[in-house]
């Protein structure tokens, strides 16, 4: 990614810069957390001035981001990593591609050849169960047979239990929805098992640095549908490796893997010229001016012609299928063209606004905070889904009582004694939010500090309330009697809906 940006930067600055002025590319680690890649992004905004950020590869990170820096300082964020599709802003825009551009070609293709069972699995965060619940949207649609779906921890090492379901199904084709580390140790135990040959394999993040990694038994045959690979025959794909193989090392990165590029560096090239080309189209640096022509740009890339969607901020963007042979390389079995943006349907009510304006916020919601005890339990850092149809969760006042007057205190001083913390996550049905903290000192309710929703927020009921949570969770009336119960508590104890 970083060897994409500066060759962008390099035939942009030899071509004659921008408005005259040479681009210069400032690179720092994320650490791909929220926790560091916030402050890296506010460093690159107020100590080197940047115009323009580029980034993140994870969706925690990209979505905070976005929030926390992009929305508040008003810089233009550009986005060159496929995800779920669950960022609206003003100025974020997505050069890369939505599960609809990645999934809805493949699926029909796939099931046509090998069959109409499919087996999905992925790790549990929101990309993967974005995508999933788009590819069996678009499975539906054909009327194919979801014969399986599971969901696994980040880090995990051992598949085989997942593997051996996956063999009792009957499936055809198996998804994956895994990355790194993750999707390596899968492929590979996969394959182990005996399991090649019997159903096609098929995933959104298979490429040629990850077929590097993998024996040349395990890593044939295995398909990849995405934006980009090296194999795609276009002449700005040519240029590009071309000058890839030219280019020096640079200092304090990774070897440059023989020259190879992903859709990742080839997202991150597009948008350097994507904000390049915009910047010149606005023939200005204003901020306004710059968010105006990148609604519309249209760019050639590696992939091919990419355009901006103006309403989503999403990209049309190209898309292949392919699959690996021994040797690594990636054949395009199929190229399936330009391919219109559309948000999954778990986040439109991000997008459907009244009006033509598609970034106006609803009224920002205030909610009670819960009790002391979550401020020690959750620093209020990790809570998420928690918005319950604007009522407190807990009213601190009359939740104290006599025995904890010191607490509501200590309470009262740590808020007092803080600088605003945030909080982010994803609602039940995936809506993003952030949660600013902030105390009423001063007033007759300094005992309370209060919830502010930052961001537009529908409103979720209360049996939505942690339904993606790991654990099983059971939330009960006043009487006691069970008002809902999230998936793993259905899963565990059995429950028929």
């Amino acid at each position: 990614m970083s060897k994409a940006t500066k060759i962008a930067c390099d035939e942009i600055n030899e071509a004659g810069g921008v408005l005259g002025k040479k681009l210069q590319l400032i690179i720092l680690d994320d650490g791909s957390v929220p926790q560091t890649a916030v402050p890296a992004a506010k460093k690159l905004v107020h100590e080197y001035h940047c115009d323009v950020l580029i980034g993140n590869l994870l969706s925690s990170s990209r979505i905070a981001v976005n929030l926390d820096v992009a929305e508040v300082e008003k810089v233009p964020y550009l986005s060159f990593s496929f995800y779920e599709g669950s960022i609206k802003g003003r100025y974020f825009f997505s050069f890369a591609a939505l599960p609809n551009q990645q999934i809805d070609k493949m699926i029909p293709y796939i099931a046509a050849r090998y069959g109409m069972k499919f087996f999905f699995a992925g790790a549990n965060y929101e990309w993967p169960r974005g995508s999933i619940d788009a590819a069996k949207h678009a499975l539906a649609q054909i009327g194919g047979e979801v014969v399986g779906e599971e969901y696994l921890q980040q880090g995990s090492i051992d598949f085989r239990s997942m593997l051996y379901r996956l063999y009792t199904s009957g499936a055809d084709v198996f998804v994956s929805y895994f990355a790194g580390a993750d999707q390596v140790n899968l492929l590979t135990q996969f394959s182990e098992m005996k399991l090649k040959g019997r159903m096609a394999v098929v995933m959104g993040h298979f490429d040629e640095v990850m077929a590097a990694t993998l024996p040349m038994e395990v890593k044939s045959g295995f398909y990849s549908s995405n934006t980009y690979f090296m194999s795609v025959p276009t002449e700005e794909n040519q240029r590009y490796l071309e000058r890839l193989q030219r280019l020096e090392s640079i200092d304090g990165l990774l070897p440059d893997r023989n020259g190879g590029l992903t859709n990742f560096g080839e997202g991150t090239y597009l948008c350097v010229k994507a904000f390049a080309k915009a910047v010149e189209q606005a023939n200005s640096l204003d901020t306004d001016a710059i968010i105006s022509a990148l609604e519309t740009i249209e760019v050639d890339s590696p992939q091919g012609h990419v355009k901006m969607d103006p309403i989503t901020h999403h990209a049309y963007v190209n898309n292949y299928l392919s699959r690996c042979n021994q040797s690594g390389e990636f054949e395009i079995i199929e190229s399936f063209g330009q391919i219109k943006p559309v948000i999954p349907h778990r986040y439109k009510h991000h997008f459907e606004q009244s009006g033509l304006d598609n970034f106006t916020p609803h009224e920002e919601p205030k909610l009670n905070i819960a009790s002391w005890q979550l401020v020690k339990i959750f620093s209020y850092r990790e809570v998420m889904d928690c918005l319950v149809n604007h009522k407190p969760i807990y009213d601190l006042p009359d939740y104290i009582h006599t025995g904890l007057v010191a607490e509501k205190h200590a309470l009262t001083e740590y808020f007092a004694s803080k600088e605003p913390m945030f909080m982010m996550g994803n609602s039940a049905d995936g809506y993003q939010f952030r949660v600013k903290i902030i105390p009423l000192v001063g007033s007759e309710d300094a005992n309370l500090a209060i919830y502010e929703s930052k961001g537009d927020y529908t409103p979720q009921l209360s049996d939505q309330v942690l339904a993606h949570a790991d654990v099983a969770v059971i939330a009960t009336d006043e009487t006691g009697h069970i008002i809902v119960a999230n998936e793993s508590a259905t899963i565990l104890f059995g429950y028929a809906n």
